[in-house]
């Protein structure tokens, strides 16, 4: 078919140019978390060149922020229920925080890839709601 419709072949190549620039970089997503103010706002940055904002969380609203795994989370990981935003990188040699919000629709389970240093922090400020076991 290529042969006698060479126009398949220039719409393949460009279709796959369009797909190389446009939809290839979006399957790399790097998270960076900022606190400023009791707001938790997550940007995604795709193929390290484009930064997007995708969610901001007000920790006045924060019900419990632990490791996924901890004891605390077992009610919160059987809630089929409950919406789930994963910002991790999936790595599973990593152990994802796992931080319950309410919002307008509800609460919702929001996994996060942060470090101890900041666990920690936000500890400072709700001594009762975070956890690090």
């Amino acid at each position: 078919g290529i042969v006698f419709t060479p126009i398949l072949l220039l719409a393949a190549v460009v279709l796959g140019a369009v797909s190389w620039f446009f939809i290839f970089p979006l399957f790399h997503v790097e998270y960076e978390y900022l606190i400023v103010n009791k707001e938790l706002d997550i940007d995604a940055i795709y193929a390290q060149q484009k930064r997007k904002t995708v969610a901001k969380y007000d920790l006045e609203n924060m019900d419990l922020l632990a490791p996924l795994n901890s004891h605390r989370m077992e009610y919160y990981n059987g809630n089929t229920q409950m919406r789930v935003r994963d910002f991790s990188s999936g790595d599973k040699s990593k152990i994802p925080y796992a931080m319950v919000v309410k919002g307008g629709n509800g609460a919702e389970k929001v996994l996060l890839e942060i470090d101890a240093n900041t666990a920690e922090s936000i500890k400072k400020t709700y001594p009762n709601k975070v956890f690090l076991d």
